[in-house]
């Protein structure tokens, strides 16, 4: 197999090049070098895929897989330079295409209502294929329409969730994995039944170099684990690979948000409950996720999430990870916790 890999350095794309070469193809990069040290040995084409994709139209390949479109005119030329000269396509999109996901909506066959721009509100932002923003959903979708579009009979679409694991560099997950590790009092965002979803990026790149050998086409959504997975089997699951018999508290979400802690961000998988209803004023319990049963027939599997734990860990140590991009501080953590600790006493005071 002659794979083409858009990318392959950083995180999706890396661990993609890694399961390729295991199974002996043939793999060449394509991306301005600015990783070269990751694959010294992999033949990579130097270039920018805005400017310099003429460098790929003179080789034929079996099958390319883009890591890395985010904006709808650069995967444009990607794709009409390559579509003559490959026989598949495999792009990787994201789930943040859907304008809500939420459990209850089951989104089936990855139908749901769409983000999207029409072409004068796409022109009128001025967007280039890194400067994407709160837009970024909506530009993926219409990455993907821009394949369906010219190679509908021999394309892939990916929607991932949350990718997790060695070599992410958000810090989403590797905050939980180290914080696991830290054998104090544990802040747990909301109700211990809400239901979360993330995926390995090791079974990720797994999924999709067998759907590209085996030229898959179509749409899936793309995350795990394949059962219900709550934030408190997230945590109790951490605290296991570690030992850790710290206190957890448990603060309710309208708290944290008067407390300033800001979902996603300093609390990664923590995404609030839908607003009240201005009648009742109940809040309904919402779950985010995304229904993703057409990639488990088509053989989508996960490690458990322990071993994901552990292993973000590992990395993020030996490489003197610092958590800069998400994650709440230490200082900031036990100020809520005392915060809400006070608030209950006075509560109970009170009554």
């Amino acid at each position: 197999m002659k794979l083409l890999v858009i990318g392959g350095t950083k995180f999706l794309g890396r661990w993609i090049v890694e399961e390729a070469l295991e199974r002996g193809w043939e793999v060449t990069l394509f991306n301005r070098g600015n990783h070269a040290d990751v694959f010294p040995n992999v033949r990579t084409i130097i270039g920018d895929r805005e400017t310099d994709l003429l460098k790929l139209e003179v080789e034929n390949w079996d099958a390319v897989i883009d890591t890395c479109g985010f904006h709808p005119h650069t995967v444009r030329k990607s794709v009409m330079a390559l579509k003559a000269n490959t026989s598949f396509y495999a792009f990787v999109s994201t789930i943040s295409v859907y304008s809500r996901f939420v459990f209850e909506d089951e989104i089936k066959e990855e139908t749901g209502d769409i983000l999207t721009l029409t072409e004068d509100e796409l022109k009128e932002l001025n967007l280039d294929n890194q400067n994407v923003g709160e837009y970024y959903g909506h530009l993926k979708y219409l990455c993907e329409q821009e394949v369906l579009r010219e190679i509908p009979d021999k394309s892939l679409i990916v929607r991932p969730g949350l990718i997790v694991g060695p070599y992410d560099l958000t810090d989403r997950f590797t905050y939980w994995a180290t914080r696991f590790h830290e054998n104090r009092e544990i802040l747990a965002p909301g109700r211990t039944s809400k239901k979360i979803q993330f995926i390995d990026v090791r079974d990720l790149a797994e999924w999709i170099v067998k759907m590209t050998e085996s030229r898959m086409t179509g749409v899936f959504n793309a995350t795990g684990p394949e059962n219900v997975y709550t934030m408190e089997n997230l945590i109790d699951d951490g605290k296991e690979v570690f030992q850790n018999h710290a206190e957890t508290t448990w603060v309710p979400e309208d708290f944290l948000l008067s407390q300033q802690v800001q979902p996603w961000i300093e609390l990664p998988l923590w995404i609030p409950e839908s607003t009240p209803d201005p009648l009742t004023n109940a809040v309904s319990e919402r779950d985010n996720g995304v229904n993703i049963e057409k990639a488990l027939q088509h053989g989508l599997t996960f490690r458990h999430p322990k071993v994901t734990i552990k292993d973000t860990y590992e990395w993020a140590t030996k490489t003197a990870r610092k958590l800069e991009r998400a994650g709440l501080s230490e200082e900031k953590e036990k100020t809520v916790l005392e915060n809400w600790k006070a608030a209950q006493n006075k509560g109970t005071q009170q009554v």
